[in-house]
């Protein structure tokens, strides 16, 4: 539309401009194809104005509970501009407890996505009254909170997705999502290396990361214990079967009581046979036995593997290209009885991968993928005895 193009063109948005551009150096890609690379080939970026999707909740009680730059960040701007928002950065962040007036003087807030409330008399109650639970203000609250909760899955599979695909994301991303706690709690703890200028991971200097410091750079704790600081433009969240160190650094990990919200460090890694190698399909996992269609693809639902035309998949970017592990569970009515197939990868243009043309990530993705799938099967007696 020239109306649009003539907005595009404006001073106004040369700001997002040089963004876009900054945005594609540090990925290396043009926007598409960055955009097709951290997101599965589905848009998962959304300009939110909080007010707009919860009118019963003010928006510094919204972005009390929000947490994430991007949304507090627009929100703030659409309420008046740049200075607002670091105002309202700085009084959210110290402020404990938000708590929005609701019917008959009660407050109502959110603690560890539940909904809880304080009587007029300011005493917070072990539980919240019925009535209060059916208001307007309780409802948007509640709206709020799976909104929450689906941001943390989002990030966690953002994280995950980061490592599946060895992408090089740029440092000043970290710098900017490490205040919102639901990034940080996917990336805190993560193995991370820095990248070279031309890309190339230097797994030598693996570590876990602790700190995030806008100058000083990502504080990781080393092999010996030490903290150390990587000030490189860019970072990777390594898949484990790339460590040279994922003992070692288990271990690290064991000793200073350190979790991961991500299976990085004790995620099962498969390596092709020789025999595997060679053939085009793995038939390691075949013939498991579910008494319905419908157990088999709960348990695929559960595992956070896509079923598309009776197979089980699990993309993996590596190399350069896509490629698609599919382990088939069935295609007949879903209450009737199936049997598991073989594990074939395929690349873009559904063409089958010999097993040893694959990379090293791929492959073990996708027999984790199967194995997984496979442990859920219905065992009978014989081979249990077996």
């Amino acid at each position: 539309m020239p109306a649009a193009q003539a907005i595009a063109g404006s001073d106004q948005l040369r700001p997002l401009r040089d963004a876009v551009a900054a945005f594609e150096g540090g990925m290396g890609r043009p926007w598409d194809e960055a955009l097709d690379v951290l997101t599965d080939r589905g848009i998962h970026l959304a300009l939110i104005f909080l007010p707009t999707f919860f009118p019963r909740v003010p928006f510094p009680t919204a972005v009390r509970y929000c947490g994430t730059i991007s949304t507090w960040r627009l929100g703030a701007v659409l309420q008046g501009g740049l200075k607002q928002a670091g105002k309202s950065m700085t009084s959210t962040v110290q402020q404990q407890d938000a708590w929005v007036d609701t019917e008959r003087d009660y407050k109502l807030g959110l603690r560890a996505g539940k909904l809880v409330c304080q009587n007029p008399k300011g005493k917070s109650l072990a539980s919240v009254p019925k009535w209060l639970k059916e208001t307007e203000t309780a409802e948007s609250l509640m709206a709020l909170a799976d909104w929450l909760a689906e941001h943390e899955l989002e990030c966690l599979h953002a994280v995950e997705r980061w490592m599946l695909r060895s992408l090089s994301i740029p440092r000043t991303v970290l710098n900017e999502i490490w205040a919102d706690p639901a990034w940080r709690a996917g990336v805190e703890n993560m193995v991370i290396v820095p990248v070279a200028a031309g890309g190339k991971f230097d797994l030598e200097r693996a570590g876990l990361l602790r700190q995030v410091d806008a100058k000083r750079g990502l504080g990781v704790i080393d092999l010996d214990g030490e903290t150390r600081w990587f000030k490189s433009d860019a970072f990777a969240v390594p898949h484990p079967i790339l460590i040279g160190d994922l003992e070692e650094l288990c271990e690290l990990a064991g000793d200073l009581g350190i979790r991961q919200s991500i299976d990085q460090l004790y995620r099962p890694i498969y390596q092709p046979t020789e025999d595997q190698s060679e053939h085009n399909s793995i038939n390691d996992f075949s013939g498991g036995h579910f008494e319905q269609l419908n157990f088999a693809l709960s348990h695929c639902r559960r595992l956070g593997y896509p079923v598309r035309g009776g197979y089980a998949t699990c993309r993996v970017w590596e190399n350069h290209a896509l490629i698609e592990a599919r382990y088939f569970v069935g295609d007949e009515y879903p209450e009737s009885p199936t049997w598991t197939g073989g594990l074939v990868f395929v690349d873009e243009n559904q063409k089958p991968q010999r097993i040893n043309s694959i990379g090293p990530v791929t492959f073990s993705e996708g027999v984790r993928m199967a194995s997984e799938i496979y442990a859920k099967r219905k065992v009978d007696s014989s081979e249990e005895d077996a």
